[in-house]
């Protein structure tokens, strides 16, 4: 088993890529950091770090271990948290999210009700992918995650469920959905940062007759929002971002062929957390 002060030591080096830089922070000197860095190493059995010149660059492994890790840390001070409120007759609830809980109100609703019902107790917010939800959730590392898929499993509540909507600017007008996503670039995120979510909206324009052209990737839906206003292209939005849209930007209805929703799922270790 690996110390938990260990784990700490790598992920400092491994987000500082320097030793020096890590020593500083760790308040140790440099030597015996390095010596640490190398006898953990050799504990866990592989090659953590590429040395190149001054700077360490994680291997494969190194990076594998460095979010496994990171997870291991926030579930430690997690459980710290809770302790510490369960001792002052307090509770403490660290709750991972999608942005797209907020924008269908499924997080600020279920956050309304546990206030309602337990005022003294705390909320850490922690904004994070689906993925890393369901994995924090298992370490123990958040209490409560709000993913765009259940688990593999099945697992999870559908709290939400609303359409994609055609964000555009608000000039020119009159131009139907199809349209805009024809002619004009489309806004949308990173293919790196969600393969399957890429994937699954340029088949639901197939089904419509479409084949949008990539013009800009972004992965804050105000950036999203602010680029479609300055008629940079369009975007496939959540219904729910229109309360959020700048008066540049307009939204219009996509054909019911298009046949894709975007869906929030509650998982909790406890139901009685929400």
């Amino acid at each position: 088993m690996l110390p938990l002060e260990k784990l700490t030591m790598f992920v400092t080096v491994a987000r500082l890529e320097n030793v020096s830089r890590a020593a500083r922070v760790l308040h140790i000197s440099q030597s015996p950091l390095s010596r640490q860095l190398r006898a953990f190493e050799d504990a866990v059995g592989v090659e953590l770090f590429t040395r190149e010149r001054k700077r360490l660059r994680l291997t494969p492994a190194g990076r594998a271990l460095l979010v496994e890790a990171t997870g291991l840390l926030e579930a430690s001070a997690g459980v710290e948290r809770r302790v510490r409120a369960v001792a002052s007759g307090a509770r403490h609830v660290t709750v991972g999210y999608v942005a797209g809980a907020v924008y269908a109100g499924a997080l600020t609703r279920d956050l309304e009700r546990l206030r309602r019902r337990s005022p003294a107790t705390t909320v850490e917010l922690r904004t994070m992918r689906s993925m890393d939800q369901a994995r924090a959730l298992e370490l123990g590392a958040i209490d409560v995650a709000y993913t765009y898929a259940p688990t593999p499993a099945g697992a999870g509540t559908l709290v939400a469920q609303e359409p994609f909507m055609v964000a555009a600017p608000r000039e020119p007008r009159g131009a139907p959905a199809r349209r805009l996503l024809t002619s004009m670039p489309l806004v949308t995120l990173p293919e790196s940062t969600s393969a399957r979510a890429q994937a699954e909206l340029l088949a639901a324009c197939a089904r419509i007759g479409v084949v949008p052209k990539i013009g800009i990737e972004a992965t804050d839906p105000a950036v999203v929002l602010a680029l479609v206003g300055a008629g940079l292209g369009v975007a496939l939005v959540q219904a729910g971002l229109r309360a959020y849209a700048p008066r540049s930007v307009r939204f219009l209805r996509l054909p019911a062929a298009f046949g894709l929703d975007v869906k929030i799922y509650r998982l909790a270790r406890n139901d009685e957390l929400v």
